[in-house]
């Protein structure tokens, strides 16, 4: 009888230890399964990773070409606008050479015309009345050559002010 415990007791033993074998098998599949999983999913992070690392290369190397193409740009413009400004010096040089020509025409032939007006009209003066309004019409045109004289000074000082800003 003892014996039939005994062979009882092992049994249930050995059941026990095949239920604990069984759970601990499921505990390791289980196991076995996350790590698949987790080889997986950084197997999926490594080719991300690689997707990754070979945009940025090809970003660094749009980077590098922009970058060049923007220098290249860059010197252009600054080549374009250093032709705009001597271009902008030329017109303006040439324009104030042409409005002083033009000056000094018109203001010697103001001189020669008044010259020959003030020899004829003191040829033909019989009284001091008319010398002295012939003196007076002299000194307003004098006055007149100066104011002229006066604003082509303001227009070249314009002139120049204008120049230093297109520069700058």
């Amino acid at each position: 009888n003892t014996h039939t415990e005994d062979v009882t007791e092992k049994k249930m033993e050995l059941d026990s230890l095949k239920f604990s074998i069984v759970e601990e098998q499921k505990l390791l599949n289980q196991g076995l399964i996350q790590r698949k999983e987790l080889d997986d999913e950084i197997s999926m992070r490594q080719a991300v990773l690689a997707d990754l690392k070979t945009s940025s290369d090809s970003l660094k190397k749009e980077v590098e070409t922009l970058s060049s193409q923007h220098s290249l740009l860059v010197s252009d413009m600054e080549g374009l606008q250093e032709k705009a400004k001597n271009a902008y010096q030329l017109e303006e040089e040439k324009l104030k050479r042409e409005r002083s020509e033009e000056e000094v025409l018109t203001l010697k032939k103001t001189i020669e015309d008044l010259e020959m007006e003030r020899c004829g009209l003191v040829a033909g003066l019989e009284d001091q009345n008319e010398i002295d309004t012939l003196k007076f019409q002299l000194g307003e045109e004098k006055k007149k050559r100066m104011r002229v004289e006066e604003e082509s000074e303001r227009l070249r000082d314009q002139v120049n002010s204008l120049s230093k800003q297109a520069s700058t």
